[in-house]
């Protein structure tokens, strides 16, 4: 019914493509601002002359604090994108049929400055916690690391359930924030209120919520499917056609996991539906 709701995601990766450009400068920046260091290393039966950057503490402060924004605010923009979608779909569900024609035409806009306003904090407070989340994590993968081939089954043991549980959690929390983002899209709640709501209604219809996730979930990943598929073969047919092109392997798998991110982004808006 409100076909630029479809269009949507495109402006919320031109946002993240915006921001992502910045932090990349940033980091450029950054990795500059060191002091180079000359040493000679022998390696084997020669020496080779390196140099190195050394960064203070500051500057690795601002390396580690870039580190984190980048990872908050991509999360940031991911749920103001879901919220946007909910606030529209919210909107045009909970609205008389025979009130539905006077509903306004920039829905979308109306409902991307609103969660803007009045749910900017419920929004930063739900990617922080994710964020947390995938540090934690990120600090586990470094100690499986840099401790590979130095422990015993014990310790081997335990470093691999924590990392098995810290995705499961994250996984939750995904799955949560963003039943948390539609009760607050809905009712206007704040972070909180609305996942405490969310997860006692999940508790409440926990078999139609898993035949419902899993039936959907399926279907939806068929669609990307058929539509990665029928876009690699129409690439296909355009490369075998082009007689500039020798080899057509390498293009089309690329076409492939293009289109089938594109259409993730897409299938996405159903997903909250």
């Amino acid at each position: 019914k409100k076909p630029s709701l479809f269009f949507f995601p495109i402006v919320n990766y031109i946002i993240m493509f915006i921001w992502w450009v910045y932090v990349i400068g940033c980091a450029v920046v950054l990795f500059g601002a060191g002091t180079p260091e000359r040493k000679f290393v022998s390696e084997g039966h020669t020496v080779v002359d390196k140099i190195e950057m050394k960064y203070d503490l500051i500057i690795q402060g601002f390396a580690i604090y870039l580190l984190i924004g980048f990872i908050w605010v991509s999360l940031f923009i991911d749920a103001l994108g879901e919220m946007t979608v909910a606030g529209v779909m919210a909107q045009y569900y909970f609205t008389y049929e025979e009130d539905r024609k006077k509903l306004p035409h920039c829905m979308v806009s109306r409902s991307f400055f609103r969660s803007l306003r009045y749910h900017t904090g419920s929004l930063a407070l739900g990617s922080f916690i994710i964020t947390v989340c995938k540090l934690i994590r990120a600090i586990f993968e470094y100690i499986d690391q840099k401790t590979k081939g130095k422990r015993g089954c014990f310790a081997e043991c335990l470093i691999k359930c924590c990392k098995c549980c810290l995705y499961c959690l994250e996984k939750f929390l995904k799955y949560l924030n963003r039943n948390a983002y539609i009760m607050i899209a809905i009712h206007g709640y704040n972070f909180w209120n609305g996942a405490k709501n969310a997860f006692m209604l999940i508790v409440r219809n926990c078999v139609r919520v898993a035949v419902l996730n899993w039936v959907g979930d399926f279907t939806l990943f068929l669609g990307r499917v058929f539509v990665s598929m029928g876009v690699t073969a129409g690439s296909l047919w355009l490369f075998k056609t082009n007689k500039d092109v020798q080899f057509i392997v390498v293009p089309a798998v690329v076409v492939f996991i293009c289109s089938y991110l594109a259409s993730g982004a897409f299938t996405g808006v159903f997903e909250i539906g």
